[in-house]
């Protein structure tokens, strides 16, 4: 039996705001297994507003303007925590906030940093206490409202408590403890979290019986988002959702009965594209998109959903993208809520995305909404739907680059930086400029580019841009097969002119 150890879980954020119920969790896996140790668990926001005896945060702004000793209500404060947030060791009170009164030991004293993001604590809340699955909450209006006023709520109490954690974490240097972890519970599923606290690492070995029923429960998840949209999904998507939806229960089955290593590397690496896929063809066009005005307020809209193509449309372009942007620097200049860039930088094709739009916060209004889009909340809406999974299912985060404010006629880019930009350019009878502002925009798109564009467009623009003396290359015929009013393909510009 390995040597037991202190285990600290900190978590820093308001009780309900998920990171408490990972805690709690991480704390009964580790006292499960052996090297567990023993284990306190303490949440910082709580015990702040507890031990002060304030509910609100102008209350507790006003109570810390008041103080004029930091050090003494400091240990004021650490005297006064509740029981439940205290321990003693070796005769000395010990706190969660940075174990400040342990004096240095030879054992190991392991604190766990847990942190997740708003969203992802909202939409946990909003799950638990409604009963819905995640498909059920995004795709009913009222659900959705209230999940994005749970995160307003969440996201300033979290931010607050973060500033808190640092003031303390300041004083408390030179008296670190042995091992510590910072751990976003949005990242890695409580299992893993366990095997990384406990024994330092991350264990992916073999098929534990929790992933296979974090699968089954993401194949459940699934059909009820099918059964949710009903007539709403396109044919076509709904072709592509049933091959994979079968694919993801097979490869699931073979990855049950797999030991050898790399037979589950490989099965995990098929199951994670196939799961994108699945989630893409019936929520590429259905997942909300986030919108943020000059005020700081959020809000869903529904209607910009008409601006998305179908994921029929862009997995008619798969061979095209896999083996042209494989490891390469992308960028979409007309990103909007970041759909098309999500997708490629799930399944892991370029090495970096770079995403530009006029219409994002500090450039200007969507027509007839008044608003900006909220480039980062709708990534983060989309890696939700990969919440209940093991970490080496989720869709990478460090890919996609931060959104910049952009006229697509002046890139923020050095000349030659980018390899391909990849794009869906505004076009249909409510989009102003159209084949006009694209044409404008050639020149500048060759300057920032070594290879070249890649672009979705109306085919009749083909034409339009061969007449103003562009040269285009057309990729795929009709995209639409037939099944659209507007026909659109796929076509080529090259960065060099002939």
């Amino acid at each position: 039996m390995k040597e037991s150890k202190e285990i600290f879980l900190v978590s820093a954020e308001l009780p309900g705001c998920g990171s408490s119920t990972m805690t709690r969790a991480i704390a009964e896996g580790c006292r499960g297994v052996d090297g567990g140790g023993e284990v306190y668990v303490v949440n910082i926001g709580q015990s702040i507003r507890q031990t002060l005896g304030v509910e609100t945060e102008e209350q507790l702004k006003e109570k810390l303007s008041q103080v004029k000793d930091p050090e003494a209500f400091d240990a004021q404060f650490y005297q006064n925590l509740p029981e439940d947030r205290t321990c003693v060791i070796d005769g000395k009170l010990a706190t969660i906030a940075g174990l400040r009164y342990i004096e240095p030991t030879d054992r190991e004293i392991v604190t766990v940093d847990l942190t997740s993001h708003p969203l992802i604590s909202a939409k946990r809340i909003t799950q638990r206490e409604t009963g819905q699955s995640f498909p059920e909450t995004v795709l009913n209006r009222d659900s959705l409202r209230g999940l994005l006023a749970r995160y307003v709520l969440i996201q300033e109490r979290a931010t607050h408590d973060s500033v808190m954690r640092s003031r303390m974490e300041s004083r408390d240097q030179g008296r670190r403890p042995n091992r510590t972890h910072k751990i976003n519970s949005g990242e890695l599923s409580y299992h893993e979290a366990v095997g990384l606290v406990v024994s330092g690492e991350n264990d992916k070995q073999g098929v534990p019986d929790w992933e296979l029923e974090a699968l089954w429960k993401t194949v459940r998840d699934l059909q009820i988002a099918r059964d949710t949209l009903g007539s709403k999904v396109h044919p076509a998507d709904d072709n592509h959702f049933r091959y994979n939806f079968e694919s993801i229960k097979y490869k699931i089955d073979r990855l049950s009965i797999m030991v050898a290593d790399t037979a589950i590397s490989s099965i995990r690496h098929d199951i994670k594209d196939t799961v994108i896929d699945g989630w893409s063809s019936l929520m590429m066009k259905h997942t909300p998109r986030f919108f943020i005005d000059h005020g700081g307020n959020l809000s869903v809209d529904n209607r910009s959903q008409r601006w998305t193509p179908e994921h029929y449309k862009i997995a008619e372009a798969w061979p095209i993208f896999s083996t042209l942007l494989k490891d390469k620097t992308i960028l979409d200049p007309f990103a909007g809520a970041g759909t098309l860039v999500n997708l490629l930088a799930s399944r892991e094709i370029p090495k970096e995305v770079y995403t530009t739009d006029l219409s994002y916060e500090d450039g200007r209004e969507l027509e007839g909404l008044g608003k900006f889009y909220a480039p980062k909340l709708n990534r983060k809406m989309w890696e939700l739907l990969f919440d209940d999974l093991p970490s080496w299912y989720k869709p990478s985060r460090s890919i996609i680059k931060e959104p910049i404010a952009s006229d697509v006629r002046i890139l923020p880019f050095e000349d030659k930086t980018i390899d391909y930009i990849v794009t869906d350019p505004p076009y249909g009878k409510n989009c102003s400029g159209g084949c006009d502002l694209l044409v404008d925009s050639i020149n500048e798109m060759r300057r920032v580019t070594r290879e070249g564009s890649i672009l979705l467009i109306p085919t009749d623009w083909v034409d339009k841009l061969q007449t103003a003396g562009i040269e285009v290359k057309q990729l795929t015929l009709d995209v639409s097969r037939g099944s659209s009013s507007l026909a659109t393909c796929y076509v080529y510009i090259p960065s060099s002119v002939s």
